[in-house]
Parts: structure tokens; C-alpha cells; sequence
């Protein structure tokens, strides 16, 4: 026996026992309307939670649906008390834990972006916006067209979604959802982004301000797949970097600079390994780079860029 909309296990749900309810499966599975017509037939009435799901393509209302809980569980009689819906309530509304993994990131899409954000970003002038960040306004669409690395997107704020410019290259084709780390980036930017030049002085994350204590630890930039993959392969780490639209630039032992944002240029330093030193990374950003992103999103950008390095080696 199945998982019901309401996020119940019907195996373990005392209704079920009862003979109160019985099993509906995940709001997508076809089953849900064969059961919505059943209870019709038997009770002139729908459940309104399997009713609701079904209609909008959700499979479990705890999981799946950004509203939970909503009135319709809060008027009952179903299988969450009050207790356990006003704690869901106020959890939802907690900070992610700092010692979140990198892996555990990568899992989260575009809907885990904070709604402030999207109905900040929806008031502001687009105008402004494009002369800060650099980017593009499609006024019939209601979207912005920001590059991002060698990718380019739509950001639409009064839909409250991101979707990338088709293209039917193997490289974009790899990348079929937006991720987390994509949305924050390219909504952080739109929002925060400074009409000022490059100061065309490279940094590492340690000399930006606050970055000697950010940087550490759970925040520590994420260099070691780069070092696994490309340590003792600099052609490697060249030809991964050029394939993202980077630019080669004369330091270390390979070394490439992308334009990871209209105003973010980010530099890739490989030392490579030998018989005195280990391999290591050096991130270099301009001066400028915490005007247009806080730290945290800058670790987000890292993060992505480093992901899709490694990835392109595999093309």
C-alpha cells in the first residue's frame, strides 16, 4: 500500500485501519482521479486534499507543495494535529543549517529560492536592473537575459522561475533542471548588482571583506574536484575551461578566467603537482566582486563553476 497525498503512509495511518479512508496514492499517479470519482459516487464529495493535489500535479502536499500546510488540512479531520502542522509552519521558515554539504546543495532546485527575493526582484525598474547588472529585459515576456558562464538565462520574477535559452548543443543538454545554485546566483545578481567598473585587481576569497572568517570550514570553496580530476593534467583543465568560455591567462601552471557574470570575472589557477608540492587551486576574483554578491553566493557560484568544469572533462 502506497504513500496518500497527504503525505501519510496508508499503512500506518489509523483512518486507513479504520476503514475511514482508504488508499489514494500520489496526487500524479493516475489512480487519484479513478479514486476522486469513487468517492463521488459514495459520498456525493470529494477529499479535498486528493482533490487539490490531483488538480495541480502534486504528489505529496508535505513534500511537494510550497502552501502546506493550508487550510484544507488545518479543517480536518486528517492525519496531522495542529501541533504538527504548526511546527511545519514555523520550520519552513527556519535558515538552512550552515554545515549544509556541497552534494546535499546540488539537490535543490530553482522552487527552494526565498519568495522575498522573487517579489523584491518583481518591483524593481528594469531598466535599472539591466544598467546595474548588464543584463537584457525582454519586455513581452517579462524576463531577464543574464549569461552565466557560457550559458544563457531567463529570469522570470512575476512567474517566479528560471529557464535556460534553448540551445541544442551536448552542453546545454546536460543540464536539464535549474538548480539552487543557479537560481540564487542569478537573482542575488539581478538584486544586488552595482553600476561600477571593474577595479582590475584580482583577489583571493581570504582578501574580500569578511572573507578570512566566511571562508572556512562548511565554506571552505570547493577546489578538491578540480585538484582529483586535473592535478597532474593542465592540458586537461585548458581544454575543460575553453569549452566553458574562458579566457587563458599567463599564471601557475594553467590558468583561465571566465566571465561567470556580466560584472564577475572568476580566475582558475592550476599548480600542478611534482615531486616537492601537491596540486592546489588558486580562486582569484576582482575587488569588486562583494559589491555584486555576498559571500554566501559567491560560494555558490564557486560551487557551480567548479561542478562544471569537471563535468565538461567528461564531453
Amino acid at each position: 500500500m502506497g504513500t496518500g497525498a497527504c503525505g501519510i503512509s496508508c499503512d500506518a495511518c489509523r483512518l486507513n485501519v479504520r476503514g475511514l479512508c482508504s488508499s489514494c496514492g500520489a496526487g500524479t499517479e493516475p489512480a487519484s482521479g479513478e479514486k476522486l470519482k469513487a468517492q463521488y459516487r459514495l459520498f456525493q464529495g470529494y477529499c479535498p486534499i486528493l482533490k487539490c493535489a490531483s488538480e495541480r500535479k502534486i504528489a505529496y502536499c508535505p513534500r511537494d507543495c510550497r502552501e502546506f500546510p493550508c487550510r484544507a488540512f488545518e479543517q480536518g479531520p486528517y492525519p496531522f494535529s495542529q501541533g504538527f502542522l504548526d511546527m511545519q509552519k514555523r520550520r519552513r521558515k527556519e535558515t538552512r543549517p550552515a554545515t549544509v554539504s556541497l552534494d546535499q546543495m546540488a539537490q535543490w532546485e530553482q522552487d527552494e529560492i526565498d519568495p522575498e527575493y522573487w517579489d523584491e526582484l518583481a518591483t524593481l525598474d528594469p531598466d535599472d536592473v539591466c544598467r546595474r547588472s548588464l543584463a537584457a529585459y525582454d519586455a513581452k515576456q517579462g524576463a531577464y537575459c543574464v549569461p552565466l558562464l557560457n550559458q544563457t538565462y531567463r529570469i522570470y520574477p512575476l512567474r517566479r522561475s528560471i529557464a535556460r535559452d534553448k540551445d541544442v548543443s551536448a552542453e546545454s543538454r546536460r543540464y536539464d533542471k535549474i538548480s539552487f545554485s543557479e537560481a540564487l546566483v542569478l537573482v542575488i545578481y539581478l538584486l544586488r548588482a552595482k553600476e561600477i567598473p571593474l577595479a582590475g585587481k584580482q583577489q583571493t576569497e581570504k582578501d574580500l571583506p569578511g572573507g578570512e572568517t566566511f571562508f572556512r570550514g562548511p565554506h571552505e570553496l570547493s577546489r578538491q574536484p578540480v585538484l582529483e580530476r586535473f592535478g597532474c593534467d593542465p592540458e586537461g583543465f585548458l581544454r575543460a575551461g575553453v569549452s566553458l568560455s574562458g579566457e587563458r591567462i599567463d599564471f601557475g601552471d594553467a590558468a583561465f578566467r571566465f566571465r561567470a557574470l556580466p560584472r564577475v570575472p572568476l580566475d582558475y589557477i592550476l599548480w600542478v603537482e611534482d615531486e616537492e608540492f601537491p596540486a592546489r587551486v588558486t580562486l582569484a576574483f576582482d575587488a569588486t566582486v562583494a559589491e555584486h554578491l555576498p559571500l554566501d553566493v559567491i560560494w555558490g557560484l564557486v560551487h557551480l563553476t567548479t561542478r562544471r568544469i569537471v563535468e565538461a572533462a567528461a564531453l
